[in-house]
């Protein structure tokens, strides 16, 4: 590492940003520190602005408060999850990417980004981003989420700041964690150019399927269906009437089989997780059949990730699937570390300035 007191320490910072149903999962490091990691996770949650009345909170608003190019503020992460009820997370429209809520995420993330630089006392000149998008939304959603990234991001850049950024399907992203080390240089472990895998991401929203084979992607074995909040749904319909399903936390808790406390007393719910898991299951393994059925023996295997992955990893085996869980990576972060590998990977070759797919950001320039 560079001497703190070098200007050049940090220049280029690498981003992964992964919006998910349920929580923004955003990762970064540094070029020059590749091996490093800091992660910022909050709620998907927005609401209007308010005044709050205690100091305390107030305070603590203000930290997550952006606003909007519509003119109006907006409360995000845990501030707003704070104060809405039932776990009312934002986005599960098919088009939630070009609503304010979606932009006010971004906004949040890029805020939070900078308080965490600023914390290091770090001052980067580039940005290099990914972003993901569901399987089934790519293709139609992808330009859109250029040209409002962009919108968003350009008024907020410091003069001689420059952002470029990538906008990738989440099911291809995974593989990345084979390809690639953690500094994001080619692994020498796997050899996807003679090896075939395949893909679930399961997902809070959807769950996305892929199949790489051959050396490429065969976009007509792809496939999304519902992710975990059917299982998050059908927990709460069942348990209305014995848990306090309304408070924040209490149904995420009960899915992720963690100590509850109900009644003065350490419950155990995951009966109920099971039960509410068959019908994701019997999705995931219907569209697993389709897209992976011919090639399944010819595949090293399937990777499983996503926050609901240990709902239906179990239930995969047991059909005949050969499912592997990736070492050494929390499983709900997965998208979010290959992005940062494929940003690092960009910042090595110096491709990010070159390659088509690679967009880019300036400051907006004011007249003087």
């Amino acid at each position: 590492m560079k001497d703190s007191k070098n200007n050049e320490i940090h220049q280029r910072v690498i981003v992964g940003l992964d919006i998910g149903h349920s929580k923004v999962k955003m990762g970064f490091t540094f070029s020059d520190e590749p091996e490093k990691r800091h992660h910022i996770l909050f709620p998907t949650v927005t609401m209007g602005y308010f005044e709050a009345s205690n100091d305390e909170t107030r305070e603590k608003n203000l930290q997550d408060t952006v606003l909007h190019p519509n003119g109006k503020k907006y409360l995000f992460g845990d501030s707003a999850y704070a104060q809405t009820k039932n776990d009312t997370f934002v986005g599960l429209e098919d088009d939630w990417i070009e609503s304010p809520e979606h932009d006010v995420l971004i906004l949040g993330a890029w805020k939070k980004l900078q308080d965490n630089l600023a914390e290091l006392k770090v001052n980067p000149k580039e940005f290099i981003f990914g972003l993901g998008l569901p399987a089934q939304f790519f293709v139609r959603q992808r330009e859109p989420l250029k040209d409002r990234f962009t919108a968003l991001i350009a008024p907020l850049l410091k003069e001689g700041q420059k952002v470029y950024f990538t906008i990738k399907s989440q099911s291809e992203l995974p593989l990345n964690c084979l390809a690639l080390t953690e500094e994001g240089f080619l692994s020498t472990d796997y050899d996807l150019g003679k090896e075939g895998w395949g893909v679930i991401d399961v997902g809070h929203g959807t769950t996305d399927f892929a199949l790489f084979f051959e050396q490429q992607f065969l976009h007509a074995h792809s496939a999304s269906c519902g992710g975990g909040k059917i299982v998050h749904e059908k927990v709460k319909e069942d348990l209305t009437n014995i848990i306090p399903v309304g408070v924040n936390g209490v149904v995420e808790k009960v899915v992720e089989k963690k100590p509850f406390l109900h009644k003065q007393t350490v419950s155990d719910f995951s009966s109920y997780v099971d039960e509410a898991a068959l019908k994701l299951q019997e999705l995931v393994i219907e569209n697993a059949k389709k897209v992976f059925k011919l090639h399944n023996p010819l595949l090293s295997g399937i990777l499983v990730v996503g926050g609901g992955r240990d709902l239906v990893f179990n239930a995969l085996k047991e059909s005949g699937f050969t499912v592997k869980k990736l070492p050494k990576i929390d499983s709900r972060l997965v998208i979010m570390e290959s992005l940062i590998r494929a940003g690092l990977f960009l910042a090595h070759t110096g491709k990010y300035k070159t390659q088509n797919n690679v967009y880019s950001i300036e400051a907006v320039k004011t007249a003087k």
